[in-house]
C-alpha cells in the first residue's frame, strides 16, 4: 500500500505516467516542471505500489467509495512491460476486492485498452461488458466492467 512513507516513490512514478500520457490529456507541468497527479492515494481512494527486487516499477489507485471497484490510475514504467507485472498486480488486487469492477481507458490509450481487455478477459473467462461512456473528465471512454464474487 501506499503510506506516508512511501508516497514520495508514487510522486516520482506518477511523474513519468502523467507526461507519458500528456499527448492525450494535454496536461502541462507546474512552472516547477511538476506534473501534479490527477489521483491522490487518500480516502475514498486506496493507492498500491509494485515492486520488482526493491524497485517501484508501477502503481495503482483504486476507487474503492462506490459501489463499484473503479481503477482510477494504474502504471508501470515502460522497460517493465510485457513482463506480466501489470497483469499480476492487476490481478491481485481484483483478488484483495470481491465485488463489481470497472476500468475506465481514455480515448486514444489503445495499448492501455488492449491490456485491460486481454487481462480482464482472462480473468473473468470472457465474462465481462464492455462499453463506451462518457466520462466527465476524460470525454469518451472505453470502460470494462465485472464481478468477481463469484471467482477464486
Amino acid at each position: 500500500p501506499i503510506t506516508r512513507f512511501n508516497m514520495h516513490k508514487f510522486h516520482n512514478l506518477n511523474q513519468a505516467y502523467e507526461a507519458e500520457f500528456s499527448s492525450l490529456t494535454n496536461k502541462k507541468p507546474n512552472i516547477d516542471g511538476i506534473f501534479l497527479p490527477d489521483t491522490l492515494p487518500v480516502k475514498p481512494y486506496s493507492g498500491f505500489l509494485i515492486f520488482k527486487r526493491n524497485t517501484p516499477v508501477g502503481f495503482a489507485i483504486i476507487n474503492l467509495s462506490d459501489k463499484v471497484y473503479d481503477v482510477s490510475e494504474f502504471y508501470i514504467i515502460p522497460s517493465f512491460r510485457k513482463q506480466h507485472i501489470g497483469k499480476i498486480f492487476s490481478t491481485t488486487l481484483f483478488n484483495k476486492y470481491k465485488g463489481d469492477w470497472q476500468v475506465r481507458q481514455i480515448s486514444g490509450a489503445s495499448k492501455a485498452t488492449t491490456f485491460w481487455r486481454t487481462v480482464i478477459d482472462q480473468y473473468t473467462n470472457g465474462k465481462y461488458l464492455e462499453d463506451s461512456m462518457e466520462d466527465n473528465q476524460w470525454g469518451l471512454v472505453t470502460r470494462q466492467q465485472f464481478n468477481n464474487l463469484d471467482s477464486d
